[in-house]
């Protein structure tokens, strides 16, 4: 059977540049299983964007939504354009897949973007959440979808979406989306290890202090009070053994995280903070460099009124981020080394000796050769080299240059990791790396199973972590390709 390219379309405008965009379902284009026993049709979704010259500019390379659940799915059989539901001025679109979940179906809602569709779900909605036993008697949920209908006039668009094999239609009505600016503040002073500043119990710490404040960003309903809950976390990137804490009593455990709540007035423009908190530091710590990361949870505690429900913007939630600085020997009186560090154009050799390019079946080796320096005016601490790996070039190792031995390149540590889909190598150099000072290793990468003989890029880039940090005016020479 063939993929049903063309079953479901809709159209709305994805990245609001004026232009109707396409989404066009194949619900069962078909793959075989990761174990390849056997074939499973997932169904995928294309995605082709509107021109003011040809019907679509991207015809020829549609982005591709495959099926989030590798299971038989008819992922796109119901597809609907259901407007802006969270009002970003892009539009949005909802994608059954009426067979996953041994045929009972779910439903994923995409987000529009200035870059077009987003392919990761912003919602994923099942049957089995439904309250009163309603998605247990539901099968083939997603098997229809319709939308963008403002059916209980919140200015919120709603869905209807259909269970084929139930015989039932369920409508849902979308919430409001509450839009606050969070910010974690915690003072810039940075936090002297040796000076006890915070006293509890007669017992001195050193220490700072912390506020979470909610501004809202624009009224969304009728209904002007929320109660947002939230949690901070704090050190979350060292969560195996943090550097700070809460402390209600010198008696009491020490607490890594907070949890609390605050009514907002989102018809006010106004700064609504939390009380104070205090943070308490180990003045003993195995890191005495890297900032104290702080981060956050938060959303709206569920009302049993739905006409006071509404839900959070978790994208300002994610953005909401706080770092307490431990004093160090920077030079600035911020606790921060600022510096300049910049990568030299990387030179390659290539093996056997004798080639000054790739040459298929001939070349299987080359050797890049980096060099990096700190320009000042303070260390620069964690330097961190990135290689973006083209396809089918692999790492091997980090290697000795010119006159170099093994011992010189020995405090560089690179290894190969995998991001977004894409393979790097990444080289943590000479920790600081002083000012003035540079240094120079090589990468070598195995070229053996390439087979076109269009160029190749090797895009490299350098960066810095805390408590160093880079002016952006200096970043244009981190870069190299």
């Amino acid at each position: 059977m063939g993929a049903y390219f063309g079953y479901s379309m809709a159209c709305g405008d994805l990245n609001n540049d004026g232009y109707d965009d396409l989404l066009v379902s194949a619900p069962w284009y078909s793959r075989m299983t990761d174990a390849k026993s056997s074939i499973i049709s997932v169904g995928r979704v294309y995605v082709y964007n509107g021109d003011p010259n040809t019907v679509v500019s991207n015809a020829k390379k549609p982005t591709i939504i495959d099926a989030p659940a590798a299971t038989t799915s008819a992922f796109g059989l119901g597809l609907a354009h259901i407007g802006d539901i969270n009002k970003d001025s892009y539009q949005d679109f909802a994608i059954g897949a009426p067979y996953e979940n041994d045929n009972k179906g779910a439903v994923y809602i995409y987000h529009g973007s200035i870059n077009g569709i987003k392919t990761t779900p912003a919602q994923v909605i099942q049957p089995t959440e439904f309250s009163n036993n309603l998605g247990n008697n539901l099968k083939t949920f997603g098997w229809s979808i319709s939308g963008n209908k403002d059916m209980d006039d919140n200015a919120y668009p709603d869905m209807a979406i259909g269970s084929y094999e139930s015989d039932r239609v369920v409508y849902l009505r979308a919430l409001p989306i509450v839009d606050l600016n969070i910010e974690i503040v915690i003072p810039e002073t940075p936090v002297d290890l040796d000076e006890e500043n915070m006293v509890l119990d007669n017992t001195g710490f050193p220490g700072t202090t912390m506020t979470i404040c909610f501004t809202p960003t624009q009224p969304v309903s009728t209904y002007t009070a929320y109660v947002i809950k939230y949690q901070v976390f704090l050190d979350y990137k060292k969560s195996y053994a943090p550097r700070a804490f809460f402390l209600e009593s010198i008696s009491s455990e020490k607490e890594f995280q907070k949890s609390g709540e605050k009514t907002i007035n989102i018809a006010s423009s106004s700064r609504q903070c939390t009380p104070t908190y205090n943070v308490y530091l180990n003045a003993m710590m195995f890191d005495l460099k890297t900032y104290i990361e702080v981060n956050m949870t938060a959303n709206i505690q569920e009302s049993s009124t739905f006409a006071k429900r509404a839900v959070l913007k978790q994208e300002q939630v994610a953005r909401a981020k706080g770092k307490i600085v431990i004093k160090s020997t920077c030079l600035s009186e911020s606790g921060i080394c600022n510096c300049d560090i910049k990568l030299n154009q990387p030179t390659v050799k290539y093996y056997p000796e004798g080639y000054s390019s790739i040459v298929l079946d001939n070349v299987n080796l080359v050797i890049v050769k980096y060099e990096v320096e700190n320009l000042g005016p303070d260390n620069a601490h964690i330097p961190t080299l990135k290689l973006l790996l083209p396809p089918k070039v692999y790492f091997i190792r980090r290697t000795p240059v010119d006159e170099q031995s093994e011992a010189d390149v020995s405090q560089i540590m690179c290894t190969e990791i995998e991001e977004d889909g894409k393979n790097y190598v990444e080289c943590f150099l000479n920790d600081p790396l002083l000012v003035g000072e540079s240094t120079k290793f090589g990468i070598s990468l195995d070229t053996k199973d390439l087979t076109d003989t269009s160029p190749i890029t090797l895009t490299t880039a350098v960066s810095i972590g805390s408590p160093s940090e880079e002016d952006a005016s200096n970043l244009a020479n981190n870069q190299q390709s």
